[in-house]
């Protein structure tokens, strides 16, 4: 009966230090990041913001306007010509447009326009 116990009492120290590895496998990287590398993240940034200056000069933007994605004849998708597409993009005052024409053949290369 004494060693009976005494095993179960190793049994339980044993079972206590793989829970406790456990927890700190778990745990330790954001307890790390918590208390050592957040606080000096934060520092660092803090600095940083110090030596911001706001620029002096806007830099202005201009917005385009445009289609991403079209067909041409060329693909099942569509039964337009550039000569049809084209002229409709300038009257929709497009400032570009993307042809996505599906490829047909190894010898494929797409229309100029």
């Amino acid at each position: 009966m004494r060693g009976f116990r005494k095993t179960m009492g190793l049994v339980a120290k044993l079972v206590a230090i793989i829970f406790v590895t456990l927890l700190l496998v778990v745990f330790a990287k954001p307890l790390w990041n918590k208390y050592i590398v957040y606080p000096e993240l934060e520092k660092d940034r803090t600095k940083l913001w110090k030596t911001y200056r706001k620029p002096k000069q806007f830099i202005g933007h201009h917005d385009f306007k445009g289609v991403l994605h079209s067909h041409t004849y060329r693909s099942h998708d569509s039964r337009g010509q550039l000569n049809e597409i084209l002229p409709a993009a300038r009257q929709a005052s497009l400032d570009f447009i993307f042809l996505a024409d599906h490829r047909i053949s190894d010898q494929d290369s797409f229309p100029r326009g």
